[in-house]
């Protein structure tokens, strides 16, 4: 016997995202018109075609990490600006109670931002989620990018300019990220690691 399919959770997950899709679009928009930037130039400076500029402001695209670490540098920003809801307070602290799925794979993995600092240096903590075999693919981010990885659970497979290194629950690492480099979970079961990111803009090392 199968489990039931939770049809309520799957609804609110699709609502959640819909409305992170709707915001980001909204932010993208304001933050372009801000800096005075045409969507084609806009489109030039994060490598993404006008066409897929148009479709995130209008809310009809959902964007990759990648697209989104793009379009944040181009914009002077981070990705916590441009998908979070909360503000600083005023003692310079930023809270975060809800976690921000930025990735979902085929077989049920996730990524989540868990909260991240503001623009335009980018300093975040990330959840991630592998189902069996499952993989994650990131190009190489600026450079002067650093990643730490801590596994929780499963045994994590991080490969990085065509080596593949292996880390047990318990395990964490630290790496240049500024290469290509792939996550892939190496169990049957399901693996889990936090994974902290320090990409630094441009001259602001």
């Amino acid at each position: 016997m199968t489990d039931p399919v939770n049809t309520s959770t799957d609804a609110q997950s699709a609502a959640r995202a819909a409305d992170l899709t709707s915001s980001l679009g909204r932010r993208v928009a304001e933050a372009r018109r801000k800096l005075g930037l045409s969507q084609d130039q806009l489109a030039t400076r994060s490598g993404a075609s006008k066409g897929t500029i148009v479709q995130i402001e209008q809310g009809r695209a959902n964007p990759s990490i990648t697209s989104l670490c793009r379009l944040a540098i181009a914009l002077h920003m981070s990705v916590e600006d441009l998908v979070s809801e909360a503000a600083p307070a005023e003692a310079g602290i930023t809270i975060s109670s809800k976690a921000k799925v930025l990735w979902r794979g085929p077989k049920g993995g996730r990524a989540s931002l868990i909260i991240g600092a503001r623009g335009p240096n980018m300093l975040e903590l990330w959840q991630w989620r592998l189902a069996s075999g499952e993989r994650y693919a990131s190009p190489g981010h600026l450079p002067g990018t650093r990643e730490i990885v801590s596994v929780e659970k499963g045994v994590l497979g991080i490969e990085i300019g065509g080596v593949q290194h292996i880390l047990r629950a318990g395990a964490a690492a630290v790496y240049d990220a500024d290469r290509s480099h792939v996550y892939s979970g190496q169990t049957r079961f399901v693996t889990t690691f936090t994974m902290v990111v320090e990409e630094p803009q441009p001259g602001r090392r």
